[in-house]
């Protein structure tokens, strides 16, 4: 980590840490050389290795980065956007992508691009194994590191077919076989290029893939087999840039017993949508439209009416099959039309299927091509996003807020699932699961290889909610106004520098209230009750405000 992008920045002491680290990571390995690029922040990780090696550092122009700039950069994720986008595209005194990257999609291009003097060679997971092939023989006289980004990216239809056929001369394949598991197919075919370096990067590895590209180390009389580095999801959360996603996870029968509490509280206001909950819960009645109708009616009045993400939310239903995904999306558009809501649906599933006597597909039921889904989802009028096995891996959309779980789902997959939730945005501050098929436990023991959390879902109880707000209350930290101000601007979608200032003014008061050192503020009851403004204002405004919805943030113990 550095403090910034250009070439003189310096690293930051959490990455001044990281390599000190790095030097025990890669002496097993022997090192006899080390190269830098002339950035200060790339000399700076590898000083400590040269000094325990006592080796001297040899700077390589050619293993520079792209120069984004020439000054500094205030919307650096835009910048880099844009120039994925259009290639051409350069900031003042900066290098465009194309003069660095191209895109290997057909035969030849590989040496082209060489020829050419490309640093970074794009290609599709159908052509890799003749890449490899080419590397290995056409240019065995070169070095090359193979990064294989998102090794656990799963596909359907045309794609996974043509690969399949690459690879063993078949079009017949599994359709769970993921693109992680084609890899591990390639690497186990094919000998290791000795002028090749291999780094895979995956936030759900199988072990397979961790047998061909891990650390083997012994555990007893067994050889086990770990990642090279980990970046937990911990630690992802802690930063800001993806949001827990599983501290959101709500079974529907959870859900239902604290709607029934909330309708049985005069200060909450019965829903309309209680009496379809009820129903489906306490009775046998599973119908898919019963079931539509409960989504698309929690998505309007505790998503849209809350103006989650500024009003942008999206939702994503996950349904067992195609059969089943055709089902919702009808069903979700015919209610959406019956209750003269301006939104509509969007289906996304794999190849051609028959339904209803007649021959469908996606394009031919959304009214566009299938290329265009991801496109249109972040426009009006699209908000329901009704999947059959596509989107719920490597779909990165940070407008997703809430997802509604029609399958029975267990180890990887739910990981992989929810967290297309994850995706962190300036105005999102929760996400929202609603599961009919799988209970908390199930859910609960598939995270736990990768993050290890609480599931308050099962806990919720509206009462709680009362005794904070009457602990807070009774402190006098803010007053009304304040709470009736923050909540008026949140809704009508203010930024955080109008909402901050109102906060600003309650932590002056608590300061001359209670004029304690650190240690006895964190003591004191306010102080175990008041969430930090960088949780979201979200929180802070619904323990405070009075808003009535039956799902808000687990109240803290």
């Amino acid at each position: 980590q550095s403090t910034g992008g250009l070439p003189e920045s310096a690293l930051t002491e959490r990455g001044h840490a990281a390599a000190a680290r790095l030097v025990d990571r890669l002496m097993p390995f022997g090192p006899d050389a080390i190269y830098a690029s002339p950035y200060a922040r790339a000399v700076s990780t590898v000083s400590p290795l040269a000094t325990r090696l006592q080796t001297g550092i040899s700077i390589d122009d050619r293993l520079r980065e792209r120069v984004r700039s020439s000054e500094d950069i205030e919307d650096v994720e835009g910048s880099l956007h844009r120039s994925f986008v259009d290639e051409n595209y350069r900031a003042t005194g900066g290098e465009s992508l194309g003069a660095t990257v191209g895109h290997a999609e057909r035969s030849g291009d590989l040496r082209r691009f060489i020829a050419d003097g490309k640093k970074i060679i794009i290609t599709t997971v159908q052509k890799f194994p003749f890449i490899l092939d080419d590397i290995g023989a056409r240019h065995r006289d070169r070095r090359f590191a193979i990064i294989i980004d998102e090794a656990h990216s799963s596909q359907g239809g045309k794609a996974a077919a043509a690969l399949n056929a690459a690879l063993t001369g078949s079009d017949d394949g599994d359709e769970d076989e993921s693109i992680e598991d084609k890899i591990n197919a390639i690497m186990e075919h094919r000998k290791m290029l000795p002028n090749a370096s291999y780094f895979a990067f995956t936030a759900t590895p199988k072990n397979k893939t961790l047998e061909i590209f891990g650390e083997p180390f012994n555990e007893g009389d067994a050889v086990k087999h770990r990642p090279f580095h980990s970046y937990t999801m911990k630690q992802a959360i802690q930063e800001g840039f993806i949001l827990d996603v599983l501290r959101y996870f709500t079974p529907v029968n959870s859900y239902y017993r604290l709607v029934k509490t909330v309708d049985a509280d005069p200060e909450f206001d019965t829903k309309r949508a209680t009496k379809k909950l009820r129903r489906y819960v306490e009775s046998n009645d599973h119908a898919i439209r019963l079931k539509a109708e409960i989504m698309v009616d929690h998505f309007h009045e505790q998503v849209l009416a809350l103006n989650k993400i500024g009003g942008q939310a999206r939702a994503m239903v996950v349904t067992s099959g195609i059969e089943r995904a055709i089902q919702y999306f009808k069903a979700v558009s015919a209610y959406l039309v019956e209750r003269k809501s301006p939104y509509r649906a969007i289906v996304a599933f794999s190849g051609e299927h028959e339904f209803g006597g007649v021959k469908v597909t996606e394009a031919s039921l959304n009214g566009f091509p299938s290329k265009d889904i991801v496109d249109q989802i972040e426009q009006d009028p699209h908000r329901f996003l009704i999947c059959a096995d596509k989107f719920q891996t490597g779909y990165d959309q940070p407008l997703l807020h809430t997802m509604y779980v029609d399958k029975a789902l267990s180890g990887i997959k739910v990981v992989q699932t929810l967290s297309r939730l994850n995706r962190a945005h300036p105005q999102k501050y929760d996400a929202f699961v609603l599961d009919f098929m799988n209970d908390t436990e199930t859910i609960r023991a598939a995270f736990d290889t990768f993050y290890r959390t609480t599931i308050l879902s099962d806990e919720t109880d509206p009462n709680r909610l009362h005794d904070l707000n009457a602990t807070l209350d009774g402190c006098a930290v803010y007053d009304a106004d304040q709470v009736d101000r923050l909540v008026e601007l949140y809704l009508g979608g203010a930024d955080r520098d109008r909402l901050d200032p109102i906060l600003d003014e309650c932590v002056a008061v608590y300061e001359a209230v209670f004029p304690l050192n650190i240690t006895d503020r964190r003591a004191h009851p306010f102080s175990r009750h008041l969430m930090a403004k960088r949780h979201g204002v979200v929180t802070a405004a619904r323990c405070v405000s009075g808003w009535r919805a039956p799902f808000l943030d687990s109240a803290p113990a």
